[in-house]
């Protein structure tokens, strides 16, 4: 084949000939080409391979000020109504400043963004340069000459339009002088990837020279890989190292056996992403301990526990490291020798472990230090988190691979680094196995990409959609009370509430399939999400338009779904620029620069009047507007959202508390909040903050410094009250803003609809607050992350004030976040960050965990996944679980399940927040990591209620009655306390400063609560970390060993001086009554110093049950719930399971639907480790 090309105008007489060889060339030395040179695509390139090489000599404006841009070449279609497709554009910007930057962009297929890369790269007027675009598979790189400047992997398979333009773009010259230029088309050579036998899936998503990655999947069978990269090398005898996230094949350095070539054996494979690079080896000396501790040394506060070498219990060779932990408290450590590392790598440690039968409160980290000089540690990293029990504990004979990664600081450069690895164990009593450790320059690792899955149905046409929903009547939405739960009703029936998350139209297609009616349509407010439009594009100006459309993609799938419409962002985007009272003012005085990263607009108050005005008109706009549409029809409530991420973050800054926003705007608001609090009384409120001359107008925010002060505790005595009333009064202003748009939402639909949003910064106070709204039906909080989603940890749901929200009527969802192995993972340390569980059934364990958790709870979740990687997390072999949830969400409905009694009430302070500074992040420690942990496996049953509501008639009694913090009782709810809890044989358990504000000398308040005499010194912090085997007796209250799980907590000292009262664990260090117990004639009082319950351990849980005659439905150290009908386990550790209920009952398996038992009151259960059960139980009402 022949290619005949004439160079236009400036040489019309030349004509070149070109053969359809690999490489094409065409050079004109003596004289530019003109531009653009446009050529068919299909003559050079295909999306497998490619690459474009342009020469040119840059000719910048060196006069204008304005923005100047340059294409290199174009393989893109633009299509201005929807700026999409396809293939990449490469050219150069040149700033005002003279600064120049290389882009290399390819727009997504699905966001419609642009994607690749922009990075500095100086060209001057006059000199020639080289630069090279090109893609191979999914790998896409850009080079300067032989020098490559960024690669990356395309998480999406390239397009490429018809035309190439190269020197310009659109048919329009670029403002460059095009030298030459050569294309590289794609040869045809051997598959790099072949497998015996044949696997799902084998693709290849980087060659190059640093690297080969590919993605692969063979669930069924094991697999012989011969793997042939064309760009990476691979040499006989040398050293690489095979990196992957699968669970069943762990990271490994293996040997080439020949060159060009490595053969895999696989085990069966889910799904994952392995990368193979060149490696230097093993940096650690004496690895698998074969030359005994050589080189490790024991660092260790306890003479009963010990490091040394094992030779019974070995993963290889026949030597292991073995560590022993006698004691309750302190750590035990074994020291690695030191290894040279060097500033600005990156480096990973692994190894194997074996653990068997330690307790909840044991703790296993795997830990890097770096020294400096041999002289102090610069940079440390730990596992704790994903290492403690029980989510790791292994099986006789079994091994587990753990790893974890630490980049060296680049500023630490021309010093002697060194790293040290140390294995340690924090807690209680235990045994511990290393074996097979590993230390070297941190390998890469490919990302494993969401698994796209194709949709089967077939999507209705406009035309069809409208007769359907032209013939519906308008929806209607409200809450109504039903066994004592707040239930959604949709035109006056029962409707199951178990929302799925819609991000795109797949999966609405998907949640059809499985029989899930609510989806979740989430929309673009605001122009952050140019280029798929918005709604609120400017002050009163609204393009409704987007939301229809984003509204009939989702019912041409699913025409019979419920709406609920999720809104992403509170306001334009110039909102700030056009109301500057209410532009976000940081701590520091600065404006708050933007909500995302990405987006460089201004932050907004959330709490402005005018916020609240133009939001709230618009709101009642976007009612109105769905009230008359066909689409609205089928659209039962409205998400709103706020904030960074959507939560009510302040911008940039998610988790913390304390970024408060000092716009004046935000101010007026405060002032607001604090005239209602004290009626306008000038006179109360100079009383209350011991201020004569404070006036209300006067009234400003607290600094960041003045929020930290030297004490930890806000004393009123002390003029402390304008910082508790200020931080109240501003997230109450929050909750005004959140109900303001709640009504005007109803409002505007002029039908019953549902207002719901997140709940602001998952803290009890706005929850409180949010409990207590007009018109809001219902709020969504975000699951915690790290250990509580690795199976075996708690659910989240455990800590939410479940009981309060039920007793306010607000219906309550749980983000139900989980990702496998069809979703996009990074890596392998961060699988069980976001919760994933080997396999189909353990993914299915973790959602039957945490749904069986909220339904036995009384309220629900919504199935969404973050990343936009929803479409594949549900996809495929893992979407059948959303049938089940629906099906067992459907069950429990019908009513006549089985009604569980309460256990165990546990009291939140949802003001506690306030009353402490914010000195050693101790707010957010209480609040953001409380899940009733050791309680939630004790087998019993709890609900958790606000302290607020401790008085409310329709709260359900409970036997234990448990009060973390309370620092706001009142002088009301003691008295209270006092005349209907102190009685009847109940348990209460105070801790820290209960009661504090109730106007009375703390100690003695103490004292009417407990009974106990306590003594305490705000000013004094202690470390709460408990022991319990110096005390005689003590394991007949508690158990031996007690100590805090994880991390020592410190606070201001409380300790027991009663010699009435029984000791059950002493402030480690000293001879001070941490936590007590006294038994009065007829109730029994439980005092512990610290605010923390996880120094309570399972076994002081169950004793407590056994001094209250109650028992525990499911065994201790595992996860059970039993309530509205609902009876789940999951289990922490494998062996038989025993759940126990009083009443006879039939029992449904929520899995198959089946019934398994009738007329019991007893289930044994053979179950393994991070398996989750869930039942209906049905009460068997006996007659004569």
């Amino acid at each position: 084949m022949n290619i005949t090309y004439e160079t236009p105008k400036k040489s019309k007489d030349l004509q070149m000939k070109l053969s359809a060889a690999v490489i094409v060339f065409l050079a004109f030395a003596l004289q530019a080409v003109e531009c653009p040179v446009i050529l068919r695509t299909s003559d050079y390139l295909n999306p497998d391979s490619g690459s474009i090489t342009v020469r040119f000599q840059p000719k910048w404006n060196e006069t204008t000020e304005k923005l100047q841009i340059a294409y290199l070449f174009s393989v893109r279609k633009y299509l201005p109504d929807q700026r999409r497709l396809s293939g990449p554009a490469l050219g150069i910007n040149r700033h005002t400043d003279g600064r120049t930057f290389l882009w290399l962009y390819i727009v997504h297929p699905e966001t419609k963004r642009d994607w690749g890369f922009y990075i500095p790269y100086q060209l001057k007027n006059g000199e020639s340069y080289e630069i090279t675009a090109g893609w191979k598979g999914s790998y896409l790189y850009l080079k300067a000459g032989d020098k490559t400047l960024a690669d990356s992997v395309m998480p999406f398979r390239l397009e490429l339009a018809p035309e190439i333009n190269i020197g310009g773009n659109e048919k329009k010259a670029s403002g460059i002088e095009l030298i030459s230029y050569r294309i590289q088309k794609p040869v045809k050579r051997e598959a790099p990837l072949k497998a015996d036998p044949a696997p799902s899936e084998a693709k290849v998503l980087l060659d190059s020279e640093k690297e080969f990655s590919f993605e692969f999947e063979n669930p069924e069978k094991k697999t012989e890989l011969s793997v042939t990269p064309e760009n990476f090398a691979i040499r006989k005898g040398k050293r690489y190292f095979l990196n992957c996230a699968a669970p069943e094949l762990f990271p490994q350095e293996i040997i080439a056996q020949a060159d060009g070539k490595l053969v895999l054996n696989l085990p069966p494979i889910l799904r994952t992403a392995i990368t193979i690079s060149a490696t230097s080896g093993n940096l650690l000396k004496n690895s698998s301990f074969e030359s005994g501790m050589n080189g490790w040394k024991e660092e260790n506060n306890n003479p009963g526990d010990s490091a040394g070498i094992d030779s019974e219990t070995f993963r290889s060779g026949g030597n292991s490291l073995k560590l022993q932990k006698n004691s309750c408290g302190g750590t035990l450590c074994a020291m690695s020798p030191e290894i040279p590392v060097e500033a600005g790598k990156s480096y990973l440690v692994s190894g194997f472990y074996h653990w068997e039968k330690n307790s909840l409160n044991t703790a296993l980290s795997m830990s890097l230090f770096i020294s400096a000089d041999g002289k102090h540690t610069v940079a440390s990293a730990n596992n704790r988190h994903e290492l403690s029990f029980p989510a790791f504990q292994t099986k006789a004979g079994e091994w587990r691979y753990a790893q974890q990664s630490i980049r060296v600081p680049e500023k630490f450069k021309g010093r002697k680094l060194t790293a040290r690895i140390g294995l340690r164990m924090d807690g209680t009593r235990g045994t511990v196995y290393w074996d097979d450790l590993d230390f070297r320059e941190k390998p890469p690792q490919a990302k494993l990409k969401g698994k796209v899955v194709k949709a089967s149905e077939e999507r209705l046409a406009d035309t069809g959609l409208s007769e359907i929903l032209a013939k519906k009547k308008p929806l209607e939405a409200s809450v109504a009370i039903r066994n004592g739960s707040p239930v959604l009703l949709i035109n006056g029936k029962q409707e199951p509430f178990v929302p799925f998350y819609a991000q795109n139209p797949e999966m609405a297609g998907t949640a059809r399939r499985q029989g899930a009616g609510i989806l979740v349509a989430k929309v673009p407010l605001n122009n952050w999400e140019q280029p798929t439009g918005s709604i609120w594009t400017g002050p009163d100006q609204y393009d409704f338009s987007v939301l229809d459309r984003c509204l009939s993609r989702l019912l041409s799938r699913a025409p019979d779904a419920k709406i609920i419409v999720s809104l992403y962002g509170m306001a334009y985007r110039n909102f700030a620029k056009d109301h500057p009272e209410s532009a976000w003012i940081t701590g520091g005085g600065e404006r708050g620069r933007r909500f995302f990263n990405n987006v460089p607009e201004l932050a907004y108050s959330f709490i402005s009047d005018a916020l609240r005005s133009e939001a709230g008109k618009f709101m009642r706009r976007l009612g109105e507007h769905l009230a008359g549409s066909l689409y609205g029809k089928a659209v039962i409530g409205i998400h709103f959202t706020a904030g960074s991420d959507g939560q009510w973050y302040p911008p940039l800054h998610p988790w913390s508390f304390k970024n408060l926003d000092y716009s004046e705007g935000s101010r007026l608001a405060v002032i607001s909040e604090i005239r209602k609090q004290y009626g306008n009384n000038l006179a109360a409120l100079r009383n209350a903050w011991k201020n004569p001359g404070i006036t209300f107008e006067a009234i400003r925010l607290p600094s960041p410094a003045e929020l930290s002060p030297e004490r930890t505790m806000l004393d009123p005595g002390k003029g402390d009250q304008w910082l508790i009333d200020t931080v109240r009064a501003y997230h109450k202003a929050i909750i005004g803003t959140i109900d303001h748009l709640s009504k005007e939402i109803k409002a505007g639909f002029g039908r019953p609809v549902l207002a719901l949003t997140y709940a602001p910064d998952n803290a009890l106070m706005a929850k409180g607050e949010l409990c207590r709204t007009q018109y809001l039906d219902g709020f969504i909080c975000l699951p915690s992350y790290l250990r509580q989603r690795a199976p075996g940890g708690t659910p989240f749901s455990s800590g939410q004030p479940h009981g309060s929200i039920r007793l306010h009527k607000k219906l309550f969802l749980e983000e139900v976040d989980f990702r496998n192995e069809y979703s996009e993972i990074p890596d392998r340390e961060r699988r069980l960050w976001l919760g994933m569980a080997p396999g189909v059934e353990g993914h299915f364990a973790q959602l039957r965990r945490t749904f069986g958790t909220l339904f036995a709870s009384g309220v629900s979740g919504w199935f969404m996944t973050i990343g936009q990687t929803g479409h594949y997390t549900w996809s495929g072999p893992f979407a059948p679980i959303i049938g089940e949830v629906v099906r067992a969400a459907e069950r429990q409905a019908e009513g006549n399940g089985m009604r569980f009694p309460v256990q165990v009430a546990v009291f939140q302070d949802n003001f506690y927040q306030a009353y402490f500074t914010y000195r050693n992040r101790l707010d957010h420690f209480l609040q953001h990591s409380r899940t009733n942990r050791n309680l939630a496996y004790s087998g019993l049953t709890f609900m958790n209620y606000l302290l607020s509501d401790l008085e409310h008639p329709g709260r359900r009694p409970a036997k234990i009655n448990y009060f973390p913090t309370a620092a706001s009782l009142t002088e009301k709810q003691i008295q209270w306390i006092e005349k209907n809890l102190q009685r009847d044989g109940n348990i209460l358990i105070f801790s820290g400063d209960a009661g504090r504000f109730a106007g009375r000398n703390p100690e003695e308040t103490l004292r009417r609560l407990t009974g106990m005499k306590i003594q305490s010194n705000p000013e004094q912090l202690v470390s709460y970390t408990y022991r319990t085997d110096r005390i005689p007796g003590a394991n007949l209250i508690g158990i031996p060993g007690n100590s805090l799980w994880l991390q020592q907590f410190r606070g201001p000292l409380f300790h027991v001086e009663d010699p009435s009262a029984s000791t059950v664990a002493l402030l480690e260090g000293s001879e001070r009554t941490g936590i007590a117990l006294k038994r009065h004639p007829d109730w029994t009082a439980v005092y512990i110093g610290g605010s923390d319950e996880r120094a309570l351990t399972v076994d002081f849980w169950r004793t407590l049950a056994g001094i209250g005659n109650i028992t525990p439905f499911g065994p201790a150290g595992d996860i059970t719930c039993a309530g509205n009908g609902i009876l789940m386990i999951h289990a922490a550790t494998s062996g038989n399971k025993v759940l126990r209920w009083k009443q006879n009952a039939d029992v449904t398996d929520l899995a198959t639907g089946k019934a398994i038992a009738g007329k019991v009151n007893t289930l044994t259960l053979p179950m393994q480790s991070g398996t989750t059960r869930w039942f209906a139980l049905c009460p068997v009402h006996e007659t004569d």
